[in-house]
C-alpha cells in the first residue's frame, strides 16, 4: 500500500496553486512595465518632437533668466544652465543645441570659470573658454547654424559687508580685489571675443558695453544685491538691445523668415 500521510496532498497543491499565483503576479508585474516604458518613451518622443526652435540660446544662469521671446517669425529656444562653464556649454553643445536642428545659436557665459577656477590657473583657464567658443563656432558651422556670440557681462560690488570689507582690506594689503581680478579677466576675454568676430565675421552682442560705469563695473541698477545676477532694467535693456541686432543680422540678414 501507499504510505500518504495525512495533509500531504492538500499541502502539495496548495503549494502548486501559491506558485502559480507568484508567477501571474511576476508575468503582470513586468507587462505593467513594459506598458509603463512604452508610455514613457511615447512621451519623451513626443516631447522632444515639440521642440524646434529657429534660434537656440546656450549659456549658463545669465541667459537661463533671459527671456527673449519670438523675432518675427523665428521662434526662441533657451538651453540656458545654472553654474555651467564653457567647458559644460561645449560639451552639451551638439545634444542641447545641434540637435533641434536650428538656423541660428546665441552663445554667452564664461564668467562661472573665473569664478572657479583658482587665480594661480587663470592663464590656462583663459585659455580654455577661448578655445571652447572656437569649438562651438566650428561645430555649429559644420551644421549650417549661424553663431553669435555674446561678450560677458562684468560684476558689480556686492553690497554685503562682508565683501565691502574684504575688498577694502585687500587693497589696503596692495592685493586686487576679486572684484576687479573677476572685471579686468572678463573684459580682456572679451576684447578677444570681438576680434574673434571681426576676424571671422561673426555677430556679436556686446553686452558688457551695455551694463559698465567708466571704471568697468557693472552699474549698481543693473545688479541684484550679490554684485553678480541681472535686475529686471537689465534684461529690459539687454532685450531691446539685442532684438534690434538679432533681427537685422538673422531674420534679414540670413533671410531666417523666408
Amino acid at each position: 500500500m501507499c504510505d500518504i500521510k495525512p495533509g500531504s496532498i492538500f499541502m502539495r497543491t496548495n503549494n502548486i496553486i501559491f506558485v502559480m499565483f507568484l508567477c501571474l503576479m511576476m508575468a503582470n508585474s513586468s507587462i505593467n512595465a513594459d506598458q509603463h516604458e512604452f508610455v514613457e518613451v511615447e512621451e519623451n518622443a513626443e516631447e522632444e518632437a515639440i521642440i524646434q526652435a529657429d534660434i537656440v540660446l546656450i549659456g549658463a544662469s545669465y541667459l537661463h533668466h533671459w527671456e527673449l521671446e519670438k523675432l518675427s517669425c523665428a521662434s526662441v529656444y533657451n538651453v540656458g544652465i545654472d553654474g555651467n562653464q564653457s567647458t559644460d556649454m561645449k560639451n552639451r553643445f551638439n545634444q542641447d543645441a545641434v540637435a533641434l536642428k536650428p538656423k541660428g545659436v546665441v552663445i554667452w557665459g564664461f564668467i562661472n570659470d573665473l569664478h572657479s577656477q583658482p587665480k594661480e590657473d587663470i592663464a590656462q583657464t583663459v585659455s580654455q573658454i577661448k578655445n571652447n567658443f572656437k569649438l562651438m563656432v566650428e561645430q555649429a558651422r559644420r551644421n549650417d547654424v549661424v553663431p553669435v556670440l555674446v561678450t560677458e557681462v562684468t560684476i558689480a560690488e556686492s553690497k554685503s559687508l562682508k565683501w565691502q570689507f574684504m575688498s577694502w582690506l585687500g587693497e589696503l594689503r596692495g592685493k586686487q580685489s576679486y572684484q576687479k581680478f573677476i572685471n579686468s579677466n572678463v573684459m580682456s576675454i572679451n576684447k578677444w571675443l570681438r576680434e574673434y568676430a571681426s576676424d571671422n565675421n561673426l555677430t556679436i552682442l556686446d553686452f558688457e558695453q551695455l551694463l559698465i560705469n567708466d571704471e568697468g563695473s557693472r552699474l549698481d541698477i543693473y545688479a541684484q544685491a550679490d554684485g553678480s545676477h541681472l535686475t529686471k532694467s537689465a534684461y529690459r535693456l539687454i532685450n531691446r538691445f539685442a532684438r534690434r541686432i538679432l533681427l537685422k543680422e538673422l531674420i534679414d540678414g540670413h533671410n531666417f523668415c523666408l
